[in-house]
């Protein structure tokens, strides 16, 4: 397994989206939360196995709900750039690529 650190950009994305679940129902923002963690954990265990995309990002998406996690491997650490929804434009998806 390799770490993983969530940027900046990455946590602001999943708080806003746990407050967001939690209040259109109580405990559906630990759910999503704990969704974005299983995600992260496999990530972490095949790093490459997932889909490489827009240079060298890649995407993993949720079990559960229509998210990715967008990230890069460098230097063994996988770092956790967004927090993505599946229905954003996806133009701006790799708007957020700072570590």
């Amino acid at each position: 397994m390799l770490p993983y650190i969530f940027t900046e950009n990455a946590m602001s994305d999943m708080i806003k989206q746990a407050m967001y679940y939690e209040d259109k129902e109580k405990g559906l923002g630990l759910k999503f939360m704990d969704g974005i963690t299983l995600a992260a954990e496999e990530v972490s265990k095949m790093p490459k196995v997932f889909v490489s995309s827009y240079k060298n990002t890649r995407e993993r998406k949720t079990k559960h709900f229509p998210y990715k996690l967008i990230y890069t491997l460098e230097e063994g650490i996988i770092y956790i750039h967004a927090v993505y929804a599946c229905k954003a434009n996806p133009k701006n998806k790799y708007n957020r690529m700072k570590k």
